[in-house]
């Protein structure tokens, strides 16, 4: 497949623009089915009934929240998100409109924190049910929060306001302060998921170390830079030989691996990496990309969810996947060429007349719903990131963020197993 170009790019991210504008940033989510009253009932309250509840709802081919009692809702998630696209978006094009829902929604994301905890949080807006956790509507998790005050580091540094640097400080208070710590060895450890319960998972505790590695930098504070990279560390220590890592540690429950978490972690060591130099994370990264791309692509540029093309495609593997391998590819050509493949493909194929992106495509249906996180945003982001590496190669190397973050020679730098 031909690759995609710069105005295919920019007309798909206008349309889904004018799609998500429309819809007020706002919407459904797959796993939201704990929003709506009736499904609550049926769950009895308890862990099996709540984890049908939502496998049922994300699963069905049709929409059918509006006849549950399910409502649109303002996802943290969505914002933090689409924040990052618009500003990426403003920079690709010059259009004003992108840096004014850029400000409107990085306000709306400060009003979403959730109160209580230290510093900044942000969590899912509905209660939330999996085989290893439930968590009350609103309860902070590492990603959200690492999205999040990645988003207001991003904004801080383009727009100049302090309160957005407020809080990213605030975010990496959080992750500092309530969340728990697993520890495996000397100089490293992993977050927990939300400050509920110890456990380990890869993409969260690697996004959260990554932000702290961020904000650590940019504001000069050597504690918050030691902490992510003992937590990158872990992940690093605990990647399998072929090059990948699974979903989680400690369960064989968690001992799963697919598209887009895999890339929260390269993204996670790519943005974390100094430019020192460090021999122990530049062969982590390595591998696992090289592991990313034999395995979890078809020859057109198709995402796969799960390696050599298990389960359906999904279009938070395919945005994840955009947004990894753009950013990787400002200095690997492969990765910006693959960037544009995987990117052809899903605007050719999951792309609606009216902009949306459709949620899941498999062999004998496609799910065309349309979250707002779970799609919109993340496609937004991953457009945007595209569209401003290929618009703007030299400045492409450096982050919204006030530090630079190249993958020079140095981007593995500074974490040590």
């Amino acid at each position: 497949m031909d690759l995609i170009d710069v105005e295919t790019i920019l007309d798909a991210m206008d349309r889904l623009g004018r799609w998500v504008r429309a819809a007020g940033w706002r919407g459904y989510d797959p796993f939201d089915a704990l929003a709506g009253r009736a499904l609550r009932l049926a769950s009895l309250g308890l862990a099996p009934g709540r984890i049908a509840a939502i496998q049922l709802l994300k699963r069905l081919p049709w929409n059918v929240r509006p006849w549950l009692g399910v409502p649109p809702h303002e996802s943290p998630f969505a914002l933090a998100l689409s924040v990052r696209g618009c500003l990426d978006a403003w920079r690709a094009t010059g259009e004003a409109a992108w840096r004014a829902s850029a400000i409107a929604l990085v306000d709306r994301l400060h009003r979403a924190q959730t109160p209580g905890y230290a510093g900044a949080c942000w969590g899912y807006p509905f209660a939330y049910q999996n085989r290893i956790f439930h968590t009350p509507p609103r309860t902070p998790t590492a990603v959200i929060t690492s999205f999040a005050g990645a988003a207001m580091l991003d904004a801080h540094a383009a727009l100049g306001r302090p309160e957005d640097w407020r809080a990213a400080e605030g975010a990496c208070e959080f992750i500092m302060t309530d969340l728990r710590r697993t520890r495996d060895g000397p100089g490293r450890f992993c977050f927990s998921y939300t400050p509920l319960r110890a456990d380990c998972v890869h993409n969260a505790s690697a996004l959260a170390g990554a932000l702290l590695v961020r904000v650590g930098r940019a504001g000069r504070r050597a504690t918050l830079i030691d902490a992510g990279r003992r937590a990158l560390a872990y992940t690093v220590a605990h990647q399998r030989p072929d090059g990948w890592w699974p979903y989680g540690e400690g369960l064989r429950r968690l001992a799963w691996v697919d598209n887009h978490h895999t890339a929260y972690v390269l993204e996670s060591l790519w943005h974390a990496a100094s430019e020192e130099g460090d021999a122990a994370v530049r062969p982590a990264i390595e591998k696992g990309l090289r592991f990313y791309l034999s395995r979890f692509f078809g020859a057109d540029g198709t995402p796969y969810f799960g390696p050599a093309g298990r389960g359906p495609v999904d279009i938070q593997c395919a945005a994840a996947a955009i947004d990894v391998l753009a950013l990787l590819g400002v200095q690997t050509p492969e990765c910006l060429d693959q960037a544009r493949r995987v990117a052809a493909w899903t605007v050719r194929h999951m792309q609606d007349r009216d902009g949306h992106f459709w949620y899941r495509r498999g062999r004998l249906f496609v799910n065309r719903t349309p979250f707002v996180h779970w799609g919109q945003a993340t496609m937004l982001a991953a457009l945007a990131r595209l569209a401003r590496v290929l618009r703007h190669p030299r400045e492409a190397t450096e982050s919204w963020d006030m530090t630079r973050t190249t993958a020079s020679p140095g981007i593995t730098a500074g974490i040590t197993a």
